[in-house]
């Protein structure tokens, strides 16, 4: 036979609805506690954070005013602000320089490019300029070397003007990234910037110089 557990009788609960004391696990913290978990809670809870960082974007410019900003980044990042100071005013009222403006809307693409170019300087500072230069042959050579000294002096829209005027001249090639000749055209670039810069600079007294008796 099966063994057969009795069914204890349970107590009528109370007439006035008191269930009495409730265990600890359901009984609910005393009131001043809740204040303290909300505070926690709301301390748990990630802050809006104040910040001066501003995303900017950089809208691309069309290819023609895209062309002198580079061609202008890639001198200032190689001459320095002096040389940026001076195409300002050289430009004055030329609309193809707005971008030199921090409101103009290319300003954040000229900063990006001159950053840019300012760190290849950096990096190509321990190479020799002249490796893989293609030297071009005399009479290409000789149009190089004018065309190079030129636009060292007179700037990136001399040269946009020249690409211009010289569209369909073949001897003009080695203005285009893809011309074998254009790293020489970059060379002869450098050197003559590099004359300039220096002939800017006054010239110093000899030490063994003295005036003249009177």
């Amino acid at each position: 036979m099966l063994d057969v557990t009795p069914i204890l009788p349970l107590p009528a609960p109370a007439t006035d609805g008191d269930l009495g004391p409730l265990p600890p696990s359901q009984s609910l913290p005393p009131e001043e506690d809740w204040n303290e978990n909300e505070d926690q809670n709301k301390a748990a809870k990630p802050n809006s954070v104040a910040t001066h960082t501003l995303t900017i974007e950089i809208i691309h410019p069309p290819p023609d005013i895209r062309n002198i900003i580079d061609k202008t980044s890639q001198f200032v990042a190689k001459n320095g602000p002096d040389f940026e100071r001076r195409i300002v005013q050289s430009n004055a009222g030329n609309v193809k320089f707005n971008f030199l403006r921090a409101s103009d809307p290319y300003h954040a693409y000229y900063q990006h490019k001159l950053a840019e170019f300012r760190a290849q300087n950096k990096n190509s500072t321990q190479q020799p300029r002249t490796i893989g230069i293609m030297h071009p042959p005399p009479d290409i050579r000789n149009i190089i070397d004018k065309t190079s000294q030129f636009v060292a002096k007179n700037g990136p829209d001399f040269e946009q003007r020249i690409v211009q005027s010289n569209a369909r001249n073949v001897k003009f090639n080695f203005l285009l990234a893809s011309d074998p000749y254009h790293a020489y055209y970059q060379h002869k670039l450098i050197e003559f910037g590099d004359q300039n810069q220096n002939s800017t600079q006054p010239p110093s007294q000899p030490a063994d110089s003295a005036a003249p008796d009177s």
